[in-house]
């Protein structure tokens, strides 16, 4: 068992709870009081810290994480070895995981979208730089006060500039989340990254897995050979398009997914606002649809009232409240956002 070090002051820094703990080492949440901020603090244990493999990853993650300047990506304040361990201080973000938040439930639009506007920037940076980070899942998204999201743990990323070699018959990653090409053990590349993503987009929309309660086995095989279920039968407020793109997210050849997180973003972000549209046009009533789809027709308030014998005013009434009910000021916004 390791041992907790809560309550202990290493180098300036009290380490308060203990977040998470693993087999070779523990997070901490820790407070520095020569600056009086609250920082999270990641040790690896004596007895791997002086392990070469182990060493190298922590200081490659060190060095990854030094040099992605982002603001949705977790800082790293500083780094240092001692006989005792080693040690990475990172940013604390008081939201916790997007693993806890989903104990909550799914995620609505909004929300996600924001998510996947923030990491897949987040991710962007980090695969110009020619990292592939290999780990993407919830628990490795955390989350400010105020919701927003930030990518976390380059423990197993690669850096391709620096490391272009394959590890044969290893499988890197995280099961639930794994890509086909990582489950073979195949070259990585940002598409991996987007194929996990596409999977932690499902769960953020359904608050489920797409492969739940399965070994580890089964998940592998899952993942080469089975699509995600399609999302759309889910749940009443997911579409078709969101469920396209995911899938295409998802594809078992890297070739015909998104070519880049940034695309993969601005797609899940157009799915979303159409979907959002369709919402606020179920809400109107038959009256205020069978308007609303004259004034698409391009008929004046004047032919409107004709056609379905009311009067102007009556006409001008129902289209107030169509504008209200779709959050517009015109008759153009009305028609954009209806169709």
């Amino acid at each position: 068992m390791i041992k907790n070090l809560s309550g202990t002051n290493i180098k300036g820094y009290e380490l308060k709870d203990r977040l998470g703990a693993g087999g070779f080492g523990a997070v901490y949440k820790a407070y520095q009081s020569t600056v009086g901020r609250e920082v999270a603090i990641k040790i690896i244990l004596p007895g791997f810290a002086n392990q070469p493999e182990f060493i190298r990853r922590f200081e490659t993650e060190a060095q990854i994480v030094a040099r992605l300047e982002h603001p949705y990506i977790t800082p790293l304040y500083d780094y240092w070895r001692d006989p005792d361990g080693a040690y990475l201080v990172m940013r604390f973000l008081r939201g916790g995981s997007l693993h806890d938040a989903l104990k909550n439930g799914p995620f609505a639009l909004e929300a996600a979208t924001l998510v996947m506007d923030q990491i897949c920037a987040a991710l962007s940076v980090a695969h110009r730089s020619n990292v592939i980070h290999r780990d993407l899942k919830p628990g490795n998204i955390l989350l400010d006060e105020d919701g927003n999201a930030y990518l976390a743990d380059f423990g197993i990323a690669k850096d391709v500039a620096t490391d272009g070699v394959t590890e044969v018959d290893v499988i890197v990653g995280s099961p639930q989340y794994l890509s086909p090409e990582q489950a073979r053990s195949e070259q990585v590349t940002p598409r991996t990254d987007i194929y996990s993503m596409g999977v932690v987009l499902y769960e953020l929309l359904t608050g489920e897995h797409p492969f739940p309660s399965l070994n580890t086995v089964e998940l592998l095989f899952k993942h080469l050979s089975d699509p995600l279920p399609e999302i759309n039968n889910l749940a009443d407020d997911l579409n078709a398009s969101i469920n396209q793109v995911i899938q295409k997210a998802t594809a078992k050849n890297p070739a015909h997914r998104y070519a880049d997180a940034l695309e993969f973003a601005a797609a899940f972000r157009e799915a979303a606002r159409i979907r959002q549209s369709e919402s606020m046009v179920e809400t109107l009533t038959l009256r205020e649809q069978e308007i609303l789809n004259l004034i698409i027709e391009g008929r004046s308030n004047k032919e409107i009232g004709q056609m379905l014998f009311i009067t102007v005013t009556t006409v001008k009434w129902y289209v107030t409240q169509i504008y209200r009910k779709l959050g517009v000021r015109s008759r153009v916004q009305a028609i954009v956002r209806a169709r």
